[in-house]
């Protein structure tokens, strides 16, 4: 009856981790593309925040490893990107700076291309 246990037991474990995803390396992701213009950073949108409150919602960004939102009113015109056909997530090309006063790790955007891939 033990070695049936122990089967068990070890079938289960292998099935559990087989299906879990936290020891795979997500960084680099964004290998294949090609590194930004001078200026610029590379961000990575990856969603859109709905909720409603003073200091929320947004469309949210990755830049160098920390995270940002901003508003389509955050977008400087002309624009060569239109934020709103974006699917997530979408690397990019972004001239920006931090946004001052209100809310934090909210961003102005001047400029928003779409990244290149290699």
């Amino acid at each position: 009856m033990r070695p049936l246990l122990k089967l068990l037991i070890f079938s289960f474990s292998a099935f559990f981790l087989a299906g879990c995803d936290w020891f795979t390396d997500d960084d680099d992701d964004d290998k294949d593309i090609a590194p930004p213009p001078a200026g610029y950073s590379l961000g990575k949108i990856y969603d859109y925040d709905m909720t409603e409150c003073g200091c929320c919602g947004g469309y949210m960004i990755e830049i160098n490893k920390a995270n940002y939102k901003f508003d389509n009113e955050d977008v400087a015109e002309p624009n060569s990107l239109n934020v709103i056909d974006i699917k997530f997530p979408a690397y990019v090309y972004v001239k920006w700076t931090l946004k001052t006063g209100g809310c934090s790790e909210r961003i102005l955007i001047d400029d928003l291309q779409m990244a290149t891939i290699r």
